[in-house]
């Protein structure tokens, strides 16, 4: 096959009963000049035979088989296999809308040398579809800017599958997912849009994340999943040097400050004792910028615990501030 316009990297784990509606709408594309690579990461099911299936109907189609080492390091692999142009990450739970790939190849010619095409995605949870949306730039923007207007205007916009990424730009910027972490969006997206230069977000919700009890993403260990959290949000600190811009630098603290205590109020489903030890509140300092946040860290420094209570009472605790 001659090199690709797009790569779609599809991690895939124990995920048999839906891996089926996602590579439909993969293979199913309008446009058709893609590759597909599908990461086997340790399956114990019936997703390998499935692979098969449609590796056989469709040679634009690869496989890579390994032991399971994680979601990071599965799409460091399809990264590092793939020669599209662009590329797209798909949980193998969830699928995309049919002309996803022809909708950001009109963008794509349009603007020139994009580095990553953002866009909305819609959540579908039992019969409900919702949009999350992000604030839409007027025109092509540097990732340092697309980030400050996500954070003023309090949207989440660090999910990998939301974007589309010029593979080159981060082959050159070496921009993989660190292995092991579990809050691997979280710590990747802001390091990818702060190298950006050129940005262009779209109205157009293309994926569709599936929601369900058993998911990848839900039934992670909340224990190491605190932790791994906590390990970014530190690490935050060191990129805040590498930041040139002082709005950002405002910006993001007051974000560090929503990570940290909206995490906080995942406690209960920690395994250890000594949870509160681990949420330093000297951490909060001089990161609150709204003065719902500033509320929320003088809650929090003056009683954890009371914090928790009245955050499980009031919901507090898992407002973006």
């Amino acid at each position: 096959m001659s090199k690709p316009f797009f790569s779609i990297i599809i991690p895939i784990f124990n995920t048999e009963l839906y891996l089926r509606r996602c590579l439909d709408s993969i293979v199913n594309q309008s446009f058709r000049d893609i590759e597909v690579i599908l990461v086997n990461d340790g399956s114990k099911d019936n997703s390998i035979n499935i692979c098969l299936e449609y590796i056989e109907k469709d040679k634009r189609i690869s496989l890579i088989l390994k032991q399971n080492e994680g979601l990071s390091e599965a799409r460091n692999d399809g990264i590092k296999k793939a020669k599209g142009d662009y590329i797209l990450f798909v949980d193998s739970d969830d699928f995309i809308d049919e002309k996803a790939c022809e909708t950001f190849y009109i963008v794509i010619k349009e603007y020139f040398h994009l580095e990553i095409i953002a866009a909305k995605h819609e959540v579908i949870k039992k019969k409900k579809r919702i949009q999350r949306p992000i604030v839409i730039p007027d025109d092509v923007v540097s990732g340092v800017e697309f980030l400050k207007q996500q954070f003023e205007a309090k949207k989440y916009y660090c999910n990998v599958v939301r974007n589309v990424y010029n593979r080159k730009f981060l082959i050159d910027n070496y921009l993989y997912f660190k292995k092991g972490l579990l809050a691997e969006d979280m710590d990747w997206t802001p390091r990818v849009f702060i190298l950006a230069r050129r940005v262009k977000a779209i109205d157009y919700p293309f994926y569709k994340n599936v929601k369900r009890n058993k998911s990848i993403t839900r039934s992670i260990d909340k224990t190491k999943f605190i932790d791994d959290v906590l390990y970014i949000l530190n690490e935050f600190n060191f990129l805040l040097n590498e930041i040139d811009d002082e709005e950002l630098k405002v910006l993001f603290k007051n974000y560090q400050v929503n990570c940290f205590l909206n995490t906080y109020m995942m406690k209960k489903g920690y395994s250890s004792e000594g949870v509160n030890d681990l949420f330093d509140k000297a951490f909060l300092e001089n990161k609150a910028l709204t003065r719902y946040n500033k509320f929320r860290v003088f809650l929090f420094s003056l009683n954890k615990n009371l914090y928790y209570w009245i955050g499980k009472v009031w919901r507090i605790g898992m407002d973006n501030g």
